[in-house]
């Protein structure tokens, strides 16, 4: 996310400067310096983590997923193939949601 911040700074900067060429930009120019003050100012604030909440969401999803891969151990054999696979395909969505990641 500062990543792709910098860069928009950057991209902003080169515009600005290529945009002082031509004429009649003054306005634009003026607006999109007080853009990049409010931008800036934004820069070094961080978002609000709730982190009791994000633990507490981390161990209950934990919790599901080893509660998921045992019963996935449990389903053993051809017949049960697609049983398991079901298991670990639900273990790889609860891995991938964007809560989860943001809480670990």
């Amino acid at each position: 996310s500062n990543w792709y911040s910098c860069i928009a700074l950057l991209f902003l900067k080169l515009a600005l400067l290529k945009m002082t060429e031509v004429r009649g930009t003054g306005g634009m120019l003026t607006q999109a310096e007080e853009g990049m003050k409010l931008f800036e100012a934004q820069q070094g604030t961080a978002a609000e983590v709730d982190k009791a909440a994000a633990e507490k969401y981390k161990v209950d999803v934990d919790a599901r997923i080893a509660s998921l891969e045992a019963e996935a151990t449990l389903l053993t054999g051809k017949d049960k193939k697609k049983e398991r696979a079901a298991k670990g395909k639900e273990v790889a969505e609860l891995k991938g949601e964007q809560q989860y990641v943001d809480a670990c």
